[in-house]
């Protein structure tokens, strides 16, 4: 992750709890269903977008490649102390970076919590359980393991999606999630922790990525729209009804109705960008 300017708002801008609050709202709806991938893409764009307009950012979204870290992830630039650009390091609050004094509105008002644990599966964050509990975060995330995930599935947008969930959710989704226990392992409030939108945006590269690798993959979509976690490893990508590529992500109020088929690519009419490569 590249160091991204600071910036000061324009004006009073209270974006964060709506953002945040889109993210508890849909939740059932876009986690462990078919439209999880499209979801989120479009959650990123509609992020960066009211960033620009509302609050006078004139960056780029960045993503935060958590391969390159696996050696010791704590020691990751991401988490820098750095008073205007770092977003921190950890703390039950966070302590230092720009979001020290940073207030989050749910569940109650708070300030950022973020800690690390490499085995997280050790606890169960869902209603099944996690069957590696000795699995180690680092070892989810490494390079050979995400460009596995990359360059299979060809043409198989579920067992893709599968993939980055990974048996019994211990894929790097989760992993990364999972691993920083605070607002960021909250599957609800997760967005309150800055560090999602650069996990989240790793992850839309990955499957950007998987997308140009093979041309059946490009357009490739499938699962169902019903969240079921009780039978999790029947319908590990959403339970019946099936998905379409017409299905509309839930929006909540923040933009127009959009279609799965308007985020399959990131360069159309509805989205412009391209995932820069870094090491």
């Amino acid at each position: 992750m590249g160091i991204i300017s600071a910036y000061n708002p324009t004006t009073s801008c209270r974006l964060f709890p709506d953002v945040v609050y889109a993210h508890i709202d849909s939740n059932i709806k876009d986690h462990f269903t078919a439209i999880f991938l499209p979801w989120h893409r479009w959650y990123l764009h509609t992020f960066h977008e009211a960033l620009k307009k509302q609050c006078g950012y004139k960056g780029v979204l960045p993503y935060w490649n958590w391969s390159l870290d696996v050696a010791n992830m704590t020691a990751a630039p991401v988490f820098d102390s750095d008073p205007e650009v770092g977003l921190g390091t950890f703390g039950t609050p966070i302590t230092d970076g720009a979001f020290k004094d940073s207030h989050r509105e749910y569940p109650t008002p708070h300030v950022i919590n973020r800690t690390y644990t490499p085995y997280p599966f050790r606890t169960d964050a869902f209603p099944f359980n996690f069957t590696q509990r000795e699995l180690a975060a680092p070892d989810v995330l490494t390079p050979g393991k995400i460009e596995a995930i990359v360059n299979g599935s060809p043409g198989n947008f579920t067992n893709f999606a599968y993939e980055l969930d990974g048996v019994r959710a211990q894929g790097p989704h989760n992993a990364a999630h999972l691993m920083l226990p605070g607002d960021v392992s909250n599957p609800f409030w997760s967005p309150n922790d800055p560090l999602f939108f650069l996990h989240h945006a790793n992850l839309d590269c990955i499957w950007a990525k998987w997308q140009n690798t093979n041309a059946k993959n490009k357009r490739a979509f499938g699962g169902g729209l019903t969240q079921d976690l009780v039978n999790f490893d029947t319908y590990p990508v959403g339970a019946p009804p099936a998905a379409k590529s017409s299905t509309k992500v839930p929006t909540v109020g923040l933009t127009r109705t959009v279609e799965v088929s308007e985020v399959f690519e990131t360069k159309n009419d509805y989205l412009c960008y391209v995932c820069e490569e870094y090491s």
